[in-house]
C-alpha cells in the first residue's frame, strides 16, 4: 500500500516539475511538505488497516477451523495476505467437517466438535470410507442404495413409533 502511496506521490511531482510548477516565483514549498505528509499518513493508515483486516480474517478463520490461533496470527504478522492463502489451503488440503467446518485430522471417525460422522462404513467389507463416498473402493458396493434403504426403514420405524 505505501509503495502505491509513494509511486502516485512521485509521479504527481515529476508533472509538476516537467510544467515548471518548481521553477515558478509563486511556487509554495510547504504546500509540496503538507501534500507528501498528508500522503504519508493516509497511506500509513491504509497500511494499518490492511494488517488489521489480515489479523481479523486470519483469527476468525483458525478459530472456525480449530486450529492454533496464535501461530496463524504470527504468521500473518510476518507473511500479511501469504498467511491467508496458506491457512485457507491447508483448511482445503486437510478437509473439514461439513457440518461444523472444523479440520478433519487423520482417520476420526466423527467430528470432535459437532459430533458429525466424517467416515462412514461398507455394510458389505467393513471398509472405512469417506462421507461423501458413492462406492466402496474396496469391493464396490453402491452406498446410495444402502441410504435410501436406510432413509426408507428409518420413516418406517417413524410410522409405526
Amino acid at each position: 500500500m505505501i509503495f502505491v502511496v509513494s509511486s502516485v506521490v512521485l509521479i504527481l511531482v515529476l508533472l509538476a516539475a516537467m510544467h515548471g510548477v518548481f521553477e515558478r516565483e509563486m511556487f509554495c514549498w510547504e504546500s509540496v511538505i503538507v501534500f507528501l505528509t498528508i500522503c504519508g499518513i493516509i497511506g500509513t493508515i491504509l497500511a494499518i488497516w490492511y494488517w488489521i483486516l489480515c489479523l481479523i480474517c486470519v483469527y476468525r478463520k483458525s478459530s472456525h477451523l480449530g486450529t492454533n490461533n496464535t501461530l496463524w496470527i504470527l504468521a500473518t504478522v510476518f507473511f500479511h495476505i501469504v498467511a491467508v492463502a496458506a491457512l485457507y489451503a491447508y483448511a482445503a488440503i486437510m478437509g473439514t467437517c461439513e457440518n461444523c467446518g472444523k479440520i478433519k485430522y487423520g482417520e476420526e471417525k466423527y467430528c470432535d466438535r459437532c459430533g458429525a460422522a466424517l467416515k462412514k462404513i461398507c455394510p458389505h467389507c467393513e471398509q472405512i470410507l469417506d462421507t461423501d463416498a458413492d462406492y466402496c473402493s474396496n469391493c464396490g458396493t453402491s452406498l446410495k442404495e444402502n441410504k435410501e434403504e436406510t432413509k426408507e426403514e428409518h420413516k418406517e420405524e417413524s410410522v409405526d413409533s
